[in-house]
């Protein structure tokens, strides 16, 4: 006869489910070792789900979080197995470029502040524990990486941010352990990784052929293998400048899907002459790189850009491998509230050339912007209102089933152009969309918010 503690059991599979949605809120003060102190059932069922071992986020901050991982790392890697395809996530906090870009679990956290332990010492200072932390990234690493690199071969998702400078790089033990085969990898994010050439002359991450989404910012490698089966890529600098080495991980990506740039324009994104497969293309800076007018997007459907100082649009339609007449989707985001406006002939500038891309893009279906540009969009339309010029500007007012809308990216709402729109519907929209622009006003208000700034 079953006894009630036997009919009290949770099923090993209900089990697994519930390690897997605690293991997504994991946090080093409430780590899955927490699960193995429940009871005994618990304790055999969790280390019975290899696979709840096998995901490693690595989150280094003050020396109590290193000490833990040197700790812990082993215990993991054997509760695992051998069998186990490894997920790797590994950060360290102290030396991140913008303490910003900390993850959720860490925001606020006193253990991850990029701060001396020392309260007398100067607030810019590094305690003992910035070096803790470094030593302790390039250790979990090698150790991840097994004997002569036997654990690569395992490793599924890589992701590294340990916030390297080209002053401050990883040594020789971390460029060797990422010199073996990974033949399993399907996901690199690499952030901030910098290494020396001196370092050593081994490829980094030698074999990729199975690695279909690769992030690299902010990186100096200078032996760092290609991707050349990629379909998602984000690449760039979005904190460093100078004199940047050229990237060259994507020249021969010809199956990329998605695009994203953070291009600088001291620095160059080497790309193939060809796009065949490219549906989606995000620019992420202001800059935009001259290769791209030499390049072919014949797929190309979603197109985001950045307006901040310079206007993007010019440039981007004198570039004659993008489709402007097969685009569906226009994003142009602005940093800040405001873009740079400094007299009424640059508004009209302005103006003319998104006048210039609503004409050529007859397909488009959503429009989306923020901040200036979209006040700059809001006033352009109804000036064309006011001018006699609106009609037939969009897909919607030649015959198209499909009406455009546009998107306030900053509030999220959205408003249909029906071709019916007048002159106070648009400025009613941009009293509720932009409160701090006057529509009577608006040029000036352009001009002296971007003023305000600097």
């Amino acid at each position: 006869m079953a006894s009630n503690h036997d009919n009290a059991r949770v099923p090993f599979d209900i089990l697994g489910l519930i390690f897997a949605h605690y293991a997504e809120g994991e946090t080093i003060r409430f780590p899955l070792e927490t699960l193995l102190l429940v009871c005994k059932d618990w304790n055999r069922a969790a280390l019975g789900h290899r696979a709840l071992w096998s995901r490693f986020r690595i989150y280094l901050g003050r020396e109590n979080t290193s000490v833990m991982w040197k700790a812990r790392l082993p215990q993991r890697l054997a509760r695992c197995g051998p069998d186990c395809l490894l997920d790797i996530d590994l950060r360290n906090l102290l030396d991140l470029l913008n303490p910003e870009d900390a993850t959720e679990e860490t925001n606020g956290d006193e253990l991850y502040l990029p701060l001396t332990c020392d309260p007398t010492a100067e607030w810019s200072s590094e305690c003992d524990c910035f070096d803790i932390a470094r030593q302790c990234a390039e250790s979990s690493l090698s150790g991840l990486s097994g004997p002569d690199g036997a654990l690569c071969s395992r490793w599924r998702t890589l992701r590294l941010e340990l916030g390297h400078t080209p002053s401050r790089v990883g040594s020789r033990l971390l460029a060797d352990a990422l010199s073996y085969p990974t033949p399993n990898l399907r996901m690199v994010y690499l952030n901030q990784v910098c290494l020396e050439t001196q370092a050593t002359e081994k490829t980094v991450l030698p074999n990729t052929s199975s690695v279909l989404n690769v992030t690299l910012l902010d990186c100096e490698l200078p032996f760092l293998h290609t991707f050349d089966d990629a379909h998602e890529a984000v690449i760039g600098w979005r904190y460093l400048v100078g004199n940047l080495t050229p990237l060259r991980a994507l020249h021969r990506a010809k199956q990329v899907q998605t695009l994203v740039l953070w291009p600088d324009s001291s620095g160059r994104i080497q790309l193939p002459v060809q796009f065949h497969q490219l549906k989606t293309l995000h620019i992420k800076a202001n800059y935009i790189p001259t290769e791209l007018s030499a390049i072919e997007f014949p797929l190309l459907n979603d197109l985001a850009i950045y307006w901040d100082v310079q206007n993007p649009i010019p440039l981007i339609l004198s570039c004659r491998g993008i489709p402007i007449e097969n685009l569906r989707r226009i994003t142009i985001e602005s940093p800040f509230q405001a873009i740079e406006i400094n007299s009424e002939s640059e508004y009209v500038a302005a103006s003319e050339s998104l006048l210039a891309l609503f004409r050529r893009a007859t397909s488009l279906k959503d429009m989306a912007f923020s901040g200036g540009a979209l006040a700059i969009v809001l006033k352009t339309l109804w000036d064309t209102i006011e001018n006699g010029q609106y009609k037939g500007l969009f897909p919607s007012t030649k015959g198209s089933v499909e009406l455009p809308w546009i998107i306030n990216l900053d509030g999220g709402d959205a408003f249909e152009l029906d071709g019916e729109e007048t002159v106070e519907s648009l400025q009613a929209l941009c009293i509720r969309w932009l409160p701090d622009y006057d529509p009577e006003n608006l040029v000036e208000c352009l001009i002296e918010s971007y003023f305000s700034l600097f």
